[in-house]
């Protein structure tokens, strides 16, 4: 019988930002804090923000977004089918993804998923060092 992963282990970032270099978007560490979490696979999006609200110590409610890369494109992660996709794409990656927090005071910057918007643009996020791990339990 085959094992089935039930966790996901993804990096989360805040304080830096995703710039095009040579053509390709790349996360550029500023002030950065990096964080590991250990998730289970079938998170909703309310687990995610909780998880990352309390490994980098941010207000849930500050309206931040939570993005990554995916094949050049910056995807913002913001319900819970989102969150499913997210998922699908740690799972499928042969690396730890990276989840960049992106500051809510950067809310007008129009994250697009052909990345076609982001040419010269500099999105402001975030990264962090040790490992969290987020267990859904019900009482």
């Amino acid at each position: 019988m085959k094992s089935v992963k039930e966790t996901v282990k993804i990096r989360v970032c805040k304080g830096g930002a995703w710039e095009r270099v040579d053509g390709a978007l790349e996360y550029m560490p500023l002030n950065c804090v990096k964080r590991t979490l250990i998730l289970p696979l079938l998170s909703s999006y309310s687990c995610l923000l909780e998880a990352v609200s309390e490994r980098l110590d941010i207000d849930a409610s500050s309206g931040f977004m939570l993005t990554y890369n995916s094949d050049n494109d910056i995807v913002e992660v913001c319900d819970d089918l989102k969150v499913n996709e997210f998922m699908e794409f740690v799972v499928k990656s042969s690396r730890i993804v990276t989840l960049c927090i992106v500051e809510s005071s950067l809310h007008g910057t129009h994250l697009s998923t052909t990345g076609s918007n982001q040419q010269g643009n500099s999105i402001h996020a975030t990264p962090s060092g040790n490992v969290f791990h987020k267990n859904i339990e019900f009482f």
